[in-house]
């Protein structure tokens, strides 16, 4: 739509992508400054199921959301 191309001149990237950056930027943190179960993380930022959670991040960061916990969090312990 023409909304979405002003949009995409705009800022520099759709709408789609903004929102999917956001949700995963607010997973990631969620992830190392919570303790909150992975499967609560997933539904708290938007995601249908664990496994597409699980597959978005992996994709964007290269590890999955547990690894990436696990790495990252070592002062929740």
């Amino acid at each position: 739509s023409n909304l979405e191309k002003r949009f995409k001149e705009e800022v520099g990237e759709t709408i789609h992508a903004l929102i999917h950056a956001e949700k995963l930027e607010k997973a990631r943190s969620l992830l190392i400054s919570t303790t909150l179960a992975i499967n609560e993380i997933s539904q708290m930022c938007g995601y249908p199921s664990l496994q597409y959670f699980y597959s978005v991040f992996k994709k964007e960061y290269v590890t999955t959301p547990k690894e990436y916990r696990d790495q990252h969090s070592e002062a929740l312990l």
